[in-house]
């Protein structure tokens, strides 16, 4: 997504928890003629997410469209054999993560004044259908769905 919004003209902030990758997508970015800078960052940390948002402002003037797109699954098996930090590990990602996202996307696009602005909240299908072996995952994606 980032390369294809950068191809279309856009300014891009890329985050992600991984440097590597977030490094890796920043330069073809850059390589192909596009303009992006990485900001690592864990969806899931009110205060990365802030800076992220400070930061799309600070380097470009301002903030028109976030995606919230991190994600994180795990293991497969009855909800009664989840482990709760697990679990929790899941939904503040896929759905707190969102939620910091979006509070902050607003809070930066009103700041700069910025207008014509988006956010993307991505799901899944498990979100609409959910699965008793997949829980926190489908639980959160389907949490997206309503917050969004």
């Amino acid at each position: 997504m980032a390369e294809l919004f950068a191809s279309n003209g856009m300014k891009v902030v890329v985050c992600n928890r991984r440097s590597e990758n977030g490094e890796t997508i920043t330069r073809a970015i850059n390589a192909s003629g596009g303009k992006a800078i990485f900001c690592r960052a864990d969806v899931s940390v009110e205060d990365d997410v802030r800076r992220v948002m400070d930061t799309a402002v600070s380097t470009f003037g301002a903030l028109n469209v976030v995606v919230n797109n991190a994600g994180a699954s795990c293991l497969i098996k009855p909800i009664h054999e989840y482990d709760t930090d697990d679990f929790k590990r899941v939904t503040d990602i896929d759905y707190v993560g969102v939620f910091l996202g979006m509070k902050y996307g607003v809070k930066a696009m009103l700041k700069s004044g910025a207008h014509g602005c988006s956010i993307i909240n991505i799901s899944s299908a498990e979100g609409l259908k959910g699965s008793a072996n997949f829980a926190p995952y489908s639980g959160a994606k389907r949490a997206v769905i309503s917050l969004s």
